[in-house]
């Protein structure tokens, strides 16, 4: 499972655990504050685990609320009738690919990984440029040089 996706206090809870069993395998490492003694997550502390869980939720609080004003913005930006996400389309440079990708494509003569070598590009980004110029799903005629 990707780290982002689970809660944060899941995350530090499994990290506790494992400082505790294997400490050797985890980065995480207990603390102990010099001034402050209840700042302590040492197993030598009564109320470790009780700081442990408190940070745990201040960290998914401060989480939420990233997430909560993230949307907002989003939904704000929306309202306005600002266009979210990137640009549609290729740019300037693309679009003369695009252009040698049909041709190339109408000529038949080169095989596709002859083609994407040539134009220095994915084969991906060859079928998207074909996309682009309206060739999607026809078939290439080829021709064999004597």
């Amino acid at each position: 499972m990707k780290e982002k996706t689970r809660p944060i206090l899941q995350q530090i809870l499994e990290m506790s655990y494992s400082v505790k069993t294997k400490p050797k395998k985890c980065s995480w490492k207990s603390f102990k504050s010099i001034t402050e003694p209840f700042l302590d997550t040492t197993d030598k502390s009564s109320h470790s685990q009780f700081i442990v869980n408190m940070f745990a939720a201040l960290a998914q609080l401060e989480r939420d609320i990233i997430i909560e004003r993230t949307k907002a913005g989003l939904e704000s930006a929306r309202r306005r009738g600002k266009v979210l996400g990137a640009p549609k389309g290729i740019s300037k440079k693309n679009q003369q690919k695009a252009v040698l990708c049909e041709e190339y494509f109408n000529e038949g003569k080169l095989t596709v990984t002859e083609i994407c070598e040539r134009l220095e590009i994915s084969r991906a980004t060859y079928y998207k440029y074909l996309r682009y110029r309206g060739l999607d799903g026809k078939l290439r005629p080829y021709k064999l040089s004597n």
